[in-house]
């Protein structure tokens, strides 16, 4: 009887289907129809990237629909950021759907936890990534007025992890984040976390530095500021550092992190009242050109005109907070002969120009 009412509602789902599908071909010049549905999911599918939704509202109510998660596809879990791994069976989500080559190509889809328990401004007190006779945990503890409690919660694959606004590994957590868990009950009375959101404790990062990276010297960062100041910070030797969506390890900082980067230092000054950054977050520029030549300066805009390698013309524009070099030493605007090499890096804006957040006088 049960597998009779599914394979009414799989025939439900896929009359629907084929009456959009039908639709779509024939006003192929509109926009390929939305649909926004809300239900349960029923299965994962990890090699096909699909999920069965159960759905419970809209034109495909009481049905079963497969839902396939491109490349394209923008998930988010219990409101974060996610990936499709994250997705489980039982979760609770809103999808937007588009139908193409008759399938349902998810465009956005939001899960959250069916049941779930939010628990906030914890601590992290330990870590297991777990064994053959341990499953991996976590013990964290919240304090609320003089009341201190502690707990544990397990994880497994399709755990969510993020730390300081990015995705992460669990083994990029340490003792003494800063936690937020979403954590649902099982049937032997365990908690189960389906996300794991981390940062570093304010009172470990109270200072901050943003700019551009202008030079890279073992575990010491010169940044060069919005208005043209220039200072070292240190790289804390357990510091979380990312650079774009890869995770830095601080060994690794003098290979892995580039002049011109952009980057967000935060730490505590140290007794010499240096920046000493516990959190970095780096971005590559969005330009990089090695071996263009300056074909003219235009004074009153403070600006290059820049031939690329690849024989392209464009206008680059150097700000105060723009480093710029002459064989390796320091340079101003004006230093820069017409018709010389350069290497540069440079970001774009909104209005379409691009910025330079480096230029290298090479020859």
């Amino acid at each position: 009887m049960k597998l009779a009412k599914r394979i009414t509602r799989v025939l439900k789902a896929n009359i629907l289907l084929a009456a959009l599908a039908l639709t779509s071909s024939v006003f192929a010049a509109s926009p390929q129809p939305l649909q926004t549905v809300q239900g349960l999911v029923y299965g994962f599918e990890p090699t096909r990237k699909t999920l069965l939704v159960g759905v419970s509202t809209g034109p495909l109510a009481r049905s079963m629909i497969d839902v396939w998660v491109v490349s394209s596809s923008r998930i988010t879990r219990d409101g974060l950021p996610a990936d499709f791994q994250n997705v489980r069976v039982g979760d609770t989500v809103q999808c937007t759907l588009r139908i193409k080559d008759g399938k349902f190509i998810v465009q956005e889809l939001n899960a959250a936890t069916t049941f779930g328990r939010r628990i906030s401004a914890s601590t992290l007190v330990a870590i297991n990534l777990g064994s053959k006779q341990v499953w991996p945990h976590i013990i964290f503890e919240k304090t609320i007025g003089t009341l201190r409690s502690r707990a544990i919660a397990f994880f497994d694959e399709q755990t969510l992890f993020r730390k300081e606004g990015s995705g992460c590994a669990p083994q990029d957590l340490r003792p003494g984040d800063m936690v937020s868990l979403m954590l649902v009950p099982q049937a032997d009375g365990s908690m189960l976390a389906t996300t794991v959101d981390a940062s570093v404790p304010p009172a470990a990062k109270p200072y901050s530095v943003a700019g551009i990276i202008a030079a890279v010297r073992g575990s010491t960062l010169t940044i060069r500021a919005g208005n043209g100041v220039e200072v070292d910070i240190l790289i804390h030797p357990d510091a979380y550092i990312r650079r774009d969506k890869e995770r830095v390890q601080p060994k690794d900082v003098e290979t892995k992190l580039k002049r011109g980067d952009q980057i967000i230092a935060s730490g505590d000054v140290n007794e010499d009242l240096l920046l000493v950054a516990v959190v970095v977050s780096a971005a590559s520029p969005d330009y990089a050109f090695d071996g263009a030549t300056v074909l003219k300066s235009i004074f009153e805009e403070r600006a290059f005109l820049i031939k690329t390698p690849d024989e392209s013309v464009i206008k680059v524009l150097a700000t105060p907070g723009t480093s710029i070099q002459r064989w390796g030493y320091p340079a101003d605007f004006m230093d820069v002969p017409v018709g010389s090499t350069v290497d540069l890096r440079a970001v774009g804006i909104p209005d379409g120009r691009l910025l330079l957040t480096t230029l290298d006088v090479v020859e």
